[in-house]
């Protein structure tokens, strides 16, 4: 029960203190940017455009919000919260109060955040598509379906590092 205890304590700390270092990035270092949204902003573009969308980026000045169209028409607009970093700071979050830190457990922070990335920009593409072909379902998709998948794919990626390395947990 005390090691219980104890990892919640430590994964509710490192959590807060990860956003509070978010937050921070954000308010004090670049406020006049949305740095992480802007990259998965591009990358959904790039993905687009791969496909054969001619997609362009244009930016909100008064709000940070980054809008997505297509032959000049706003289709998606993309928000601060967008771009997955609240769940890598819940993967990290949890391997960090799970496991000692470690090369293996590097590898599994580093490559877990890729792949949050790289699905979070498939959700952006996915509901770029939502919004085009079936835009009454959109809230769907965008709170329940999307978002569920990247929770799941934290939940495997977890479930993965416990399964390998539950010889390295604290």
């Amino acid at each position: 029960m005390r090691k219980a205890i104890g990892f919640v304590l430590s994964f509710l700390t490192l959590y807060l203190m990860l956003n509070l270092v978010y937050y921070a990035y954000h308010k004090f270092i670049f406020p006049d940017t949305i740095f992480f949204t802007d990259i998965a902003a591009y990358q959904t573009e790039y993905l687009l455009q791969l496909f054969g969308h001619k997609t362009s980026l244009t930016f909100d000045e008064n709000y940070p919000k980054i809008y997505l169209n297509r032959d000049n028409v706003v289709i998606l607009a993309i928000y601060e919260g967008c771009n997955a970093a609240t769940l890598y700071i819940i993967l990290v979050s949890f391997l960090l109060s799970y496991f000692q830190l470690t090369k293996n457990i590097l590898l599994v922070i580093i490559s877990g955040i890729v792949i949050m990335n790289i699905l979070n920009v498939a959700r952006i593409t996915g509901l770029y598509y939502v919004s085009q072909y079936n835009p009454r379902e959109f809230y769907f998709y965008h709170k329940y379906l999307f978002n569920g998948a990247l929770l799941g794919a934290v939940i495997l990626i977890w479930l993965f590092a416990l399964k390998k390395y539950n010889d390295l947990r604290r």
